[in-house]
């Protein structure tokens, strides 16, 4: 009986510690169960909210193809419940956990036409391109607040331009046809020089301008070694050398001299990433690889990088490099390459990249890419590092191995070094302006760019025989060094010698080096000294003929070129806009003369301004020009050109 009992005994210490160790593994079964099933609806979440950013820049081009002037910036969310995509509220509710705000903003450039940050110095908004942001939230099933955000540059490339450049054909035309010609003016406006429209001169004879507009070179003397004219320019010609840089060792047939393998591990891999050279199996030659073993519910990567050092701001930069699969076992959640440019050799982060592979499903033979334009993120001298990278996340089953393979890796560079010529190089019209019978020189203008530069200048009444310059008190001949500003031969022309009747002007070109200096043009302006009065009329008006945009149409922007001398109180060019859905033969088809602020304003910046959609999906189109001046001298007009999408 002893015996029995010690062996009941024993039995029921065994049961209890099955039953412990029967608890111990469920709990780590269900823990692995748990994590599993949180890692799929993470990336399921991600991919969602992936899609839904896509959407956004989906829907913003869709919204750019209606109008161009649609694109206001701002925050909007998006509605497409009346048959297409327009922007509605400030957010979406999407799904019921995911919130999408789609952003409309300025996007700038450089003087070399370059994408840069708007707070860059020197930068210009262009209004012809806009950047979008899409940023998708959630908060994820292991309640963290999660973003994917998504950008992107529209540009107005699918519209056309109606463009008028002279108005020597007069008035009487209702619809443009003949483009020298328009509708009507008030009779204050002068038309009678090619390519410019002005005030009309109060007097029959006596009074007039000359404008100098560089479009011809060999109307000039300059040096061509450090002034060039070219586009209605004359320049600073840039005198610096192109620069140009690669990577090292690219095609690894060697070894893997000069390149870094780093792991990506972003806490949620187990496996270990592997990065390795072989001498053999390239495209051809030796290789480096990423390889991952096989694994489950892992999120890693890894990457081989190299960095490069640009001497120049804002070069042309492309990435070549080929690469292949040799291993594909399972087919894990996502499993893409990726090329990453940033100005530190840390982590790579998605979303940045320049450039990626799309999910890969397969083993692959090599595949070459090519000219990837990475040029958006080396925008100033310093150095940078090119990514190669792998990124694999796998399920809740053992998946791999997976291999790829990286040869003739290769980022290119190139770009010019700025080297403004520092002597104040000159340039001077091959002859003088003469004019019969004058009485005074009424106006000295330039219009000019000149990037913290300075254009000086010497008038001549000799054909340049002698130059003279304004010395404080009378004019005087001078040397090299004496110059003034464009303001003060203005001031003080009115006393500069009339006895040859000529006038020619010389133009000193000031830059410490990295300045830009250019001039676009002078003006110079005469006019008999009048009692209570002056040379040219004080306003004017004039309405273009009605231009058909061809069907129903966004006018999306107007700008123009002028000329606008140096007046008190002011001289000034603006204009208005109207559209019809016919040419105006229906009584009350035209709308309400349109600004900037909307109806009854005006439109008062040259380089550019966004129309009212209040105009749009109309066929028909007309301008409203109105020059003010201050008597003694008149504002110009070269060119105006609205842009429409048809």
């Amino acid at each position: 009986m002893t015996a029995l009992k010690k062996q009941s005994g024993f039995s029921l210490v065994e049961v209890i510690l099955a039953v412990a160790l029967f608890g111990l593994f469920a709990t780590a079964l269900i823990g692995l169960l748990m994590n599993s099933y949180g890692s799929d609806i993470q990336a399921k979440e991600k991919d969602a909210a992936t899609i839904y950013a896509q959407q956004g820049i989906d829907a913003v081009r869709s919204i750019r193809r209606q109008a161009w002037n649609f694109l206001v910036n701002g925050s909007y969310g998006l509605d497409q419940s009346i048959g297409h995509w327009q922007f509605s509220g400030s957010s979406d509710f999407l799904a019921a956990k995911f919130t999408c705000v789609t952003t409309i903003g300025n996007a700038c450039r450089d003087v070399g036409k370059n994408l840069v940050d708007c707070v860059t110095p020197g930068s210009q908004i262009d209004l012809e391109t806009k950047k979008v942001t899409v940023v998708v939230s959630y908060t994820a099933v292991n309640g963290v607040l999660n973003k994917v955000i998504l950008n992107s540059y529209l540009t107005n490339w699918q519209s056309s331009d109606w463009r008028q450049t002279d108005w020597v054909g007069g008035s009487g035309q209702t619809v443009w046809a003949d483009p020298t010609k328009y509708n009507a003016d008030d009779s204050n406006i002068n038309i009678d020089t090619g390519g410019q429209l002005s005030l009309a001169s109060v007097s029959a004879d006596g009074c007039g301008i000359k404008v100098w507009p560089f479009t011809m070179a060999a109307d000039y003397n300059y040096d061509p070694n450090k002034i060039e004219v070219v586009d209605g320019l004359a320049q600073l010609k840039n005198q610096g050398t192109v620069q140009t840089g690669s990577l090292i060792n690219t095609n690894f047939n060697a070894d893997a001299s000069n390149w870094t393998y780093s792991d990506w591990d972003q806490g949620g891999g187990e496996v270990n990433v592997a990065g390795s050279y072989a001498a053999s199996g390239g495209n051809p030659g030796g290789i480096v690889n990423v390889s991952f073993p096989s694994g489950k519910n892992d999120e890693l990567g890894g990457y081989w990088y190299q960095a490069f050092e640009t001497t120049v701001s804002n070069p042309t930069v492309t990435v070549n490099f080929d690469y292949n699969v040799t291993d594909y076992n399972s087919a894990p959640l996502t499993f893409k390459v990726y090329v990453f440019v940033d100005s530190s050799p840390g982590t790579p982060v998605i979303g940045q990249e320049v450039w990626s592979s799309g999910e890969i499903n397969s083993t692959q033979s090599w595949t070459n890419q090519a000219n990837i334009d990475v040029a958006s993120r080396v925008t100033n001298v310093g150095t940078y590092y090119v990514k190669f990278a792998v990124w694999v996340e796998t399920p809740n089953s053992n998946t791999g191995p997976l291999t790829v393979n990286f040869d003739n890796l290769n980022l290119s560079w190139s770009g010019s070094t700025f080297g403004y010529p520092t002597n104040q190089p000159t340039i001077n019209p091959v002859s003088s302006d003469t004019v019969n019978n004058l009485d005074t020189w009424s106006s000295f203008t330039e219009v000019a760019t000149k990037n913290g530069g300075e254009i000086y200048y010497q008038l001549s009444d000799n054909n340049g025989s002698t130059w003279q310059y304004w010395n404080g008190s009378t004019w005087t001949t001078a040397t090299a060094a004496n110059t003034n500003t464009a303001a003060v031969i203005n001031s003080n022309i009115s006393s500069f010698s009339t006895s040859t009747g000529q006038l020619m002007f010389k133009a000193f070109l000031a830059s410490d080096g990295s300045q830009a200096v250019s001039l676009d043009s002078v003006t110079i302006g005469w006019g008999p000294a009048m009692a209570g009065g002056s040379g040219y009329q004080t306003s004017g008006y004039l309405i273009s003929s009605a231009f058909d945009m061809g069907a129903a149409a966004a006018v999306n922007l107007i700008k123009w070129s002028q000329i606008i001398p140096v007046c008190s109180p002011s001289c000034s060019i603006k204009f208005q806009v109207r559209t019809a859905p016919d040419n105006g033969g229906s009584p009350g088809t035209w709308s309400n003369w349109y600004g900037a602020d909307g109806s009854g304003f005006y439109f008062t910046d040259s380089s550019g301004s966004i129309i009212s959609p209040d105009l749009n999906f109309k066929q028909w189109v007309q301008y409203r020009a109105e020059l003010s001046g201050d008597g003694t001298k008149t504002p110009i007009l070269n060119e105006v050109i609205i842009n429409y999408t048809p």
